[in-house]
C-alpha cells in the first residue's frame, strides 16, 4: 500500500492520540514513533488510568495493550465502548490469543498489531485509520449535502475514495466514481441498466452478506450484526472484501447511503499465521467455502515434516518453529511455479495444504517430497555434541473432497488426514 508520510503528518497534527502500554521501554519507543507523525499524544501506563484520561478528554485513536496491571486493554475497551461506541481503537499484542481475539471481534475491534512492532506494518494500519478518519468526515458532510441537493452531491462523492450508493425504496439513485470503479462500470447509466440489484454483485461466504435484491440488502443490514455487514466479490480472479455502513437519509422515503470500505488487506494481515505468514486455519475453511462456489471438487494435498516432534522434544520449540517457517518459505515458490491459482495454507501445529481444483499434478507431490532443508546440516552439527541426530524431510497425502458435503464434514476429513499422515 502507498503512504504519503506528509498526509500522516497532516492529519496527525488534527487527531488526539492516547496511547495505554504496562512496558516502560515498549511505551517510550512506541511514544518516540508516534511523536513523528502526532503532535498530541496522552500516554497511561495500565488500563485504569487509561480509562480516566479517556474520560477527562476526547480522542480520535485509542491504542492499547491486552495485558496489563489493574485493569486490561480489554476492560478498558468495554469502559470506552460504553462511552463511545463508534471509538477507533487499535489493540497491540504480544502474540495471537484466539480466546481475547475472539472478544475483541465481538466489541467490534478489528485493527491489531503484533508486537514486537514491525513499525513499517505499524504505519500502515495507523495511515488507514486516519485515512478513514478523514473519510467519516467527508461521509457526514457528503450526507448533510445531500439533503440539500443531490446534483452538489454527485460531484463532492466522487471525490471520496471509499465506494458510495444511495438507495430509495430499493431503487439505485446515485453511485460515485469509487463504487462504479469497485465493479468496472464506466458510468451510473451503465450500472443502472446492466446490474440495478447490486446486492447481485456479492459472492457466498461464511458471515457475511450474500442476497440478490437491494431490499434484501438493505434488510440484512438492518438485521444483522455489524460484524457481520461483510460483502466478498471477486474482480480479475482477486477476492475483495467490504466493509458496509448503512446511513439512513429519509426514512419515509425508505432513502438510505451505502458506504463500501475496502477491508481486504486488513483481512489478509488478520487471518496469516505469525509464524510461517501463510492462512491460517480459519482462512483455509474460508477459501474452501469460497472455491465452493463454482466448484464441486477440490484436490489437496497433506504436508507434514517428518521427525518434527523429535526436533520439538531435542532441540526445542524455537528451532520447532524455525523448521516450520523454512518449509513455507521453500513451500510458496513451489507452489506459485507449479500450479497457477493454487492455495497454499497453514491449518495448525506441521500442518500444510496445497489446494487446486484442478487434477492431481504429480510434479506437486515430486517436488515437495524432493525439499532440501537447512536445518538438517544444523541437526547433523549438534549430534557432534550429543544431541540426537535425524533428518527432516517432508511427507505428503493427498486427498479429493467433495464439496457438496456440509462443512463440518469437510473439516473432519482435514483433521482425520493430517493424522493419518503422521501417524
Amino acid at each position: 500500500m502507498e503512504i504519503s508520510v506528509s498526509k500522516l503528518k497532516e492529519f496527525g497534527s488534527i487527531y488526539r492520540v492516547l496511547y495505554v502500554e504496562d512496558d516502560e521501554v515498549i511505551r517510550t519507543q512506541t511514544v518516540n514513533f508516534l511523536a513523528r507523525f502526532f503532535n498530541h499524544i496522552d500516554v497511561a501506563e495500565d488500563g485504569l488510568a487509561g480509562l480516566e484520561k479517556y474520560k477527562a478528554a476526547q480522542y480520535d485513536i485509542v491504542i492499547t495493550d491486552i495485558n496489563m496491571p489493574h485493569m486490561n486493554g480489554i476492560e478498558m475497551i468495554e469502559k470506552i465502548k460504553e462511552i463511545n461506541e463508534a471509538q477507533i481503537i487499535l489493540v497491540t499484542s504480544a502474540y495471537n490469543d484466539a480466546e481475547n481475539l475472539l472478544k475483541l471481534i465481538n466489541l467490534h475491534i478489528m485493527r491489531f498489531v503484533l508486537k514486537p512492532f514491525d513499525f513499517k506494518k505499524f504505519l500502515v494500519v495507523l495511515y488507514k485509520i486516519v485515512e478513514e478518519l478523514d473519510v467519516t468526515t467527508k461521509v457526514k458532510k457528503i450526507e448533510d449535502d445531500l439533503k440539500e441537493s443531490s446534483k452538489m452531491a454527485q460531484s463532492i462523492v466522487d471525490i471520496v475514495d471509499i465506494g458510495l450508493v444511495i438507495l430509495e425504496k430499493g431503487v439505485l439513485q446515485m453511485a460515485n466514481r469509487a463504487f462504479l470503479e469497485m465493479y468496472g462500470f464506466n458510468d451510473f447509466a451503465t450500472l443502472t441498466l446492466e446490474m440495478p440489484e447490486i446486492g447481485a454483485l456479492c459472492q457466498n461466504f461464511s458471515k457475511g452478506i450474500c442476497v440478490e435484491s437491494n431490499a434484501d440488502l438493505i434488510k440484512e443490514l438492518q438485521t444483522r450484526p455489524s460484524e457481520e455487514h461483510r460483502i466478498r466479490t471477486i474482480r480479475d480472479g482477486m477476492k475483495y472484501e467490504y466493509q458496509i455502513k448503512l446511513s439512513a437519509l429519509n426514512l419515509e422515503k425508505e432513502s438510505f447511503i451505502l458506504s463500501f470500505t475496502d477491508i481486504s488487506d486488513l483481512q489478509k494481515y488478520l487471518t496469516r499465521d505469525v509464524h510461517t505468514q501463510l492462512p491460517h486455519h480459519q482462512a483455509v475453511l474460508g477459501e474452501i467455502d469460497f472455491l465452493a462456489t463454482t466448484n464441486s471438487d477440490l484436490y489437496a494435498y497433506f504436508i507434514s515434516l517428518e521427525h518434527y516432534q523429535s526436533v520439538l522434544k531435542w532441540y526445542g520449540k524455537t528451532t520447532a518453529i524455525q523448521t516450520e517457517r523454512e518449509l513455507a518459505d521453500k513451500l510458496k515458490p513451489l507452489v506459485c511455479e507449479l500450479s497457477k491459482g493454487a492455495f497454499l495454507g497453514y491449518f495448525g501445529t506441521n500442518q500444510f495444504l496445497v489446494l487446486t481444483v484442478n487434477n492431481y499434478d504429480e510434479r506437486i507431490e515430486e517436488a515437495i517430497k524432493q525439499i532440501n532443508f537447512e536445518h538438517n546440516k544444523k541437526i547433523k552439527e549438534s549430534h557432534a555434541v550429543g544431541e540426537k541426530s535425524f533428518r527432516l524431510q517432508t511427507i505428503v497425502k493427498k486427498v479429493k473432497i467433495d464439496l457438496n458435503q456440509p462443512r463440518d464434514s469437510i473439516e473432519v476429513l482435514i483433521v482425520n488426514s493430517f493424522e493419518e499422515l503422521i501417524i
